[in-house]
């Protein structure tokens, strides 16, 4: 059967982001049998939880799919491994979004596409409406680093103390050695 990789990007990222070109260029190289989708997910968290919804259900129909998410895209992974029965890797995720965000709130433009979103209220009540608990432990696995200026690494660790949780000394909220450790999180999920 095919198999179809997910990555989704986070917050004022996009499918352009670094992390998304080391995975096309690995999976080309080492796994040209996957179909790999990196969606330019739209900025309303209603509308690109729909856009994903929608994405991985059709992909379903003829594959079997997993999903690489980072940060708010973790956050989105989280809810569709739950929703689709489906096995995620957890890159730095978001935890709570609509808390951390309240820092943002106003107008925000996206460096990668130009977009522009006032950040309000809504949008934290959108991302507080499709938080789920961890039911699927078995099929999530967390890849967090402690030098994380965005997010506090331990809020994740917490929350998937359940999960299979892989943590590494220093890096940043880009997560330094992805390129090192994609393998392993591909092994993970595309075994």
């Amino acid at each position: 059967m095919q198999q179809t990789l997910f990555y989704i990007h986070g917050f004022m990222s996009s499918e352009q982001s670094h992390k998304a070109h080391l995975t096309e260029q690995y999976l080309s190289q080492h796994m040209p049998q996957v179909r790999y989708v990196r969606p330019r997910l739209a900025d309303e968290p209603d509308a690109a939880i729909r856009q994903l919804n929608s994405q991985v259900e059709q992909a379903l129909v003829d594959s079997q799919v997993a999903l690489i998410g980072s940060s708010l895209g973790g956050f989105y992974a989280h809810y569709l491994a739950e929703q689709f029965d489906v096995p995620a890797v957890l890159i730095n995720p978001a935890v709570a979004p609509y808390e951390l965000l309240q820092n943002y709130l106003g107008p925000q433009t996206n460096p990668y596409t130009g977009n522009t979103i006032d950040l309000g209220q809504r949008h934290m009540a959108q991302l507080k409406a499709i938080e789920r608990d961890v039911k699927s432990d078995q099929l999530l696995q967390l890849w967090l680093e402690t030098g994380d200026e965005v997010l506090d690494y331990r809020q994740a660790e917490q929350y998937f103390q359940r999960c299979d949780c892989r943590i590494r000394s220093g890096g940043d909220h880009s997560y330094q050695h992805f390129a090192e450790d994609l393998p392993k999180m591909l092994k993970f999920l595309l075994a």
